[in-house]
């Protein structure tokens, strides 16, 4: 799971940095969850929703 927030993810070219970490991580073969800081403390039920639906599609169980 990777937690943006604005004050260092709201720059131009902060975005275009992470939107290329994602891409390769996912290249990887990596499933990457994005949330933004205020969904964690806003809507912490919706962001666990997002992150069980991920973990859903894995095909493994958490040790």
């Amino acid at each position: 799971m990777e937690v943006h927030s604005e004050r260092y993810h709201s720059s131009r070219t902060s975005r275009h940095a992470e939107a290329a970490r994602v891409a390769a991580l996912r290249e990887a073969g990596f499933t990457v969850v994005v949330v933004w800081d205020h969904e964690v403390w806003g809507d912490p039920d919706s962001v666990l929703a997002r992150v069980l639906q991920a973990r859903s599609g894995l095909g493994t169980s958490a040790a």
